[in-house]
């Protein structure tokens, strides 16, 4: 099965079942304990649907826990990425490295971002049976299911933080209740089919 069509554009992948995201939170959690940063990373891009670079170089004084958003730097601009319960939980596990000014540092010490996910993912959609999905298409993951749950198109622009004008001029109209309604269902979908509990 293929991505919805209007998701096309961005060579979405079909959302992937519920089996497959309860198999996905076990291989998660089974690397927790020796990849707490790494795994919470994962977390984060499959209940935000935030591209990968935006979330490895994510700063701590970014964070905007308290108003449930961070702020991204988006084609110039700072934009707020909305925070559902779920990701927020995630955020609030992390202890800060000393002298390490991101959110999750990297492995080699110094004021270092994480560099890279790819081979803990392989690992774990390895385990999970899920070797076709890239870790992009954890991004694609929400935007279909919100699609599913009958989210519009500029609801999910939203969410997705686009920022081509033609497409943001879609949904720039929209207050951030909806959006943020919208990323919390979904999130929260996501949570419970990999096994997890909002606020665990």
């Amino acid at each position: 099965m293929r991505g919805s069509p209007a998701l096309q554009g961005d060579q979405a992948r079909a959302v992937p079942p519920a089996e497959e995201l309860a198999r996905l939170g076990p291989a998660l959690a089974a690397e927790q304990p020796t990849n707490p940063y790494h795994v919470a990373a994962i977390l984060v891009l499959a209940f935000t649907g935030a591209r990968p670079t935006e979330i490895l170089t994510l700063k701590r004084d970014r964070l905007r826990l308290d108003q449930g958003m961070v702020m991204l730097h988006r084609k110039g601009r700072w934009l707020p990425l909305y925070l559902p319960k779920p990701a927020i939980a995630v955020l609030e596990s992390l202890e800060q490295k000393d002298g390490n000014p991101y959110v999750f540092p990297g492995n080699a010490g110094g004021a270092v971002s994480m560099s890279r996910l790819q081979q803990l993912w392989w690992r774990v959609r390895a385990a999970a049976e899920i070797d076709d999905v890239r870790l992009y298409d954890l991004r694609h993951t929400l935007a279909s299911m919100a699609l599913n749950a009958g989210a519009s198109l500029e609801i999910i622009g939203g969410l997705l933080g686009h920022t081509v004008p033609a497409t943001t001029k879609r949904y720039a109209h929209l207050a951030a209740l909806p959006v943020r309604a919208a990323g919390e269902r979904v999130a929260e979908e996501i949570d419970v089919a990999m096994g997890r509990r909002v606020g665990k």
